[in-house]
């Protein structure tokens, strides 16, 4: 399976343990199909992996609504319309299952040298 490490909003993560958040929206999505087991780095914690999600499919929902959107992702309208620019870019869909919190180290042990701008793939599992 394919492991991918995501920066992400510590307020996105609680809305995922919460149940609220079942789809994560990114401009790009991974040249692999799913699954893939999706490690969180929250932004702010010096790339800190503090939760992770298994990611069974990854849908280009570009031709949604902003509002639709912002439903299914916990977000603002505002947000998504300001996530997708003025050029309307692509958005996907990760469709969010399976989460868990649990400190599963630094990025720096999965082979990523900073925590990503949005997303990138991890090189190495560390060493139990």
């Amino acid at each position: 399976m394919t492991t991918i490490i995501m920066s992400i909003k510590g307020r996105h993560i609680r809305h995922m343990e919460e149940g609220r958040k079942p789809w994560e929206l990114r401009k790009t999505k991974p040249g692999f199909r799913p699954p893939y087991r999706v490690l969180l780095c929250q932004v702010g914690t010096g790339g800190r992996i503090v939760a992770e999600f298994r990611c069974e499919a990854c849908v280009n929902l570009s031709a949604w609504r902003d509002t639709d959107l912002a439903e299914i992702a916990c977000v603002t309208p505002e947000e998504v319309a300001g996530y997708r620019g003025k050029g309307k870019q692509a958005v996907y869909g990760w469709k969010v299952e399976c989460f868990r919190r649990a400190d599963l180290g630094h990025v720096a042990d999965w082979g990523a040298e900073r925590p990503p701008q949005s997303w990138c793939y991890a090189h190495e599992a560390p060493e139990a």
